[in-house]
């Protein structure tokens, strides 16, 4: 018997009248007697009360039944994941800094380290030129178009200014905070590497850096990240120039700000295991973790010597159910702070040499109590956390500040959400095979950011003309940042956004892993038609440029690749501009104020169409308008154009 709706959110009475709902015209009117009494009625109750203990003990599956059904699947339960985030250096003067920790005060569990090493020295002064100008009073301040986005050369210049030459040895941070790019920063751990929006050359001093003398953490300007750069010797001040021979950008990347001495850090402290003796070769053997500096994360490196003589390493995982009785595995129990071993059966037990202890280390930290908004921090040293650095110490009088939240914190992941994550991952699409799979897969592409796209099934960009079998091409919308609808209105939004040729890699590398076998699929930026609207509203309004501001912002949003079509969500590749649509809009937009008398629409740079005719685009394609508003005298008021 199916049923309309899930029987896991039923129950015996609920199953038992839904039966009972059916009996009569399943049974063409044979079975009558629906009572207690019947024997028909006392079967259909002891398989509703089965079925019902069933989904009960279901609901109830233990944790390690879960993990190892999440096996069967290739899952598990998501570990405990550690928070990042860019922290500022204020150094009294010149010093080389190795690793080191930091901790929000009074709060010494929210421990961060730092990666690498790092020069520091005071900066006096961050300056910016672009094709603008001096932008430096902007920086801080509101965001500062970096590069062009034209397609040509262009190149910027960032003076860093120290009051002391930073040490050798060790490369300096510079941090760039951009604004609203809709692509995970560097320091997250969800951030994915993707190709550069456009080739750039970062020059020190006049000098082009290659290889491992600059680490650029932006990918190209494509996200908030660090730049690590290696300086010349001695020098106090470092005239860096951003260039790039082709400005492939969707948009000018705009920098919120530009900080000096910077660096990444990581929710997770490294500790020494506890030093424990020998133990008796139980099943079960725990080795309790101390808890005043957080959690254990589950990296684990531990060493034990045995009864032969041999120090072998045993290994950290997940769970210990599918592993065998000689297998060297232990399990990091995070909430009880402690490691457990195997019993015999899964994992095995541990036997010691007599006089030997364990070694190694494991890490603590993660969790979503990392994720700390912005923030002082007090440097302590790395070997004891809660040292305040001695007078000599390369940290003493170091101030650390973050202007950045701390992202990526995460707990142990429950078993009943993992569940829910993989039932859910059922229905994701991970293959390209309707057009709707290859929209949701370019849409959801990591490391860029896709606002729309359009799969064009049987479209080869080199036959145009013919359907070509096992060929889709998908067309593909960059999201431009700051472009709300409001700005679209204004006519001061990008127009057409044009994807740039990192994005395009990136979508494309995604679709050799999800294709069909056989099949080919293009990734091309989406192609757009200009074509020209011309409206005549009769109006008498006090404010006639407010009135043809309002129908004009109107139809640009009717019209837009990104906010218009009649849902609001763009508008739809390839679709017919009616004039009857562009009518309703603008008359909407005059209300009272006005009465619209005409609209025509045009292709710019094709042969004119009758007036009233509407403009079919070409197939796959979206509109660019440039929008005219023309303002007359109702009729019988005498007076002429306006």
């Amino acid at each position: 018997m199916s049923l309309g709706h899930s029987i896991d959110r039923v129950d015996y009475d609920q199953l038992v009248a839904e039966a009972q709902r059916r009996i009569a015209a399943r049974s063409r009117g044979q079975w009558t007697m629906h009572g207690p009494v019947d024997p028909g009625i006392t079967l259909l109750e002891l398989y509703a009360w089965l079925l019902d203990q069933r989904v009960y003990r279901a609901d109830r599956t233990p944790e390690p039944m879960v993990q190892a059904i999440l096996g069967v699947l290739g899952e598990g339960l998501a570990p405990a994941r550690a928070a990042g985030v860019v922290l500022e250096l204020s150094p009294p003067g010149p010093r080389r800094l190795g690793r080191f920790a930091v901790q929000v005060a009074r709060r010494p569990e929210l421990t961060f380290t730092t990666r690498r090493a790092i020069a520091v020295a005071p900066v006096d002064a961050i300056e910016l030129q672009t094709w603008e100008g001096d932008r430096t009073a902007d920086l801080g301040r509101r965001p500062v178009p970096l590069l062009r986005a034209d397609g040509a050369a262009a190149e910027a210049t960032i003076v860093v200014r120290f009051a002391a030459p930073p040490p050798p040895g060790a490369p300096v941070g510079l941090g760039f905070e951009l604004d609203d790019t809709g692509v995970e920063p560097a320091w997250s751990p969800d951030a994915v590497a993707a190709p550069p929006p456009a080739e750039l050359t970062w020059w020190c001093n006049g000098v082009a850096l290659t290889g491992d003398a600059v680490r650029d953490g932006t990918g190209g300007l494509r996200r908030s990240g660090v730049v690590r750069l290696t300086p010349p010797t001695g020098a106090a001040e470092l005239r860096l120039r951003i260039t790039t021979a082709h400005a492939t950008f969707t948009s000018p990347p705009r920098v919120a700000a530009i900080r000096g001495n910077v660096v990444r850090a990581t929710h997770r402290l490294r500790r020494a295991l506890p030093t424990t003796g020998p133990w008796l070769p139980l099943p079960g053997v725990t080795l309790e973790l101390p808890i005043d500096r957080g959690l254990p994360l589950g990296a684990v490196r531990l060493r034990l010597t045995e009864p032969d003589g041999v120090t072998r390493r045993w290994w950290a995982v997940p769970t210990l159910a599918p592993c065998g009785p000689a297998d060297r595995v232990l399990l990091v129990e995070r909430a009880a702070a402690r490691l457990r071993f195997g019993d015999g059966l899964g994992g095995r037990v541990p036997r010691c040499a007599a006089g030997t202890a364990v070694a190694g280390w494991y890490e603590v930290g993660g969790g979503a109590a990392g994720d700390v908004g912005p923030t002082a921090w007090q440097p302590v040293e790395l070997a004891a956390p809660a040292a305040v650095p001695p007078p000599g110490s390369p940290l003493a009088g170091l101030g650390v500040r973050s202007h950045v939240q701390a992202v990526g914190g995460r707990d142990r992941e429950a078993a009943a959400d993992a569940r829910a994550r993989v039932a859910a991952r059922t229905a994701r699409r991970a293959r390209a095979v309707t057009a709707e799979d290859h929209v949701e897969l370019a849409r959801t592409t990591p490391g860029v950011a896709v606002a729309r796209a359009h799969a064009a099934i049987g479209l080869d960009p080199d036959e145009p003309c013919v359907r070509s079998p096992g060929v889709t091409t998908v067309f593909v919308v960059p999201r431009v940042g700051d472009r709300g609808v409001a700005d679209v209105a204004a006519g001061r939004a990008i127009t057409a956004p044009v994807a740039d040729p990192g994005l395009l890699r990136q979508v494309e590398a995604r679709f050799a892993d999800t294709r069909l076998v056989g099949t080919v699929v293009h990734v091309r930026a989406a192609r757009y038609v200009a074509i020209r609207v011309d409206v005549t509203v009769e109006a008498d309004a006090w404010d006639l440029d407010e009135l043809r501001a309002r129908v004009a912002g109107a139809l640009r949003v009717h019209l837009d690749p990104l906010h218009g079509g009649a849902d609001g969500d763009g508008w739809p590749f390839g679709g017919v501009v009616r004039i009857t649509a562009l009518i309703r809009v603008a008359q909407d937009a005059a209300g009272r104020d006005g009465r619209v008398a005409d609209v025509v629409v045009q292709p710019r740079g094709r042969d004119p169409l009758p007036a009233c005719r509407d403009l079919e685009l070409p197939r796959h394609a979206l509109p660019v308008a440039s929008v005219a508003v023309r303002l007359v005298a109702p009729r019988g008021a005498g007076g002429g154009l306006r």
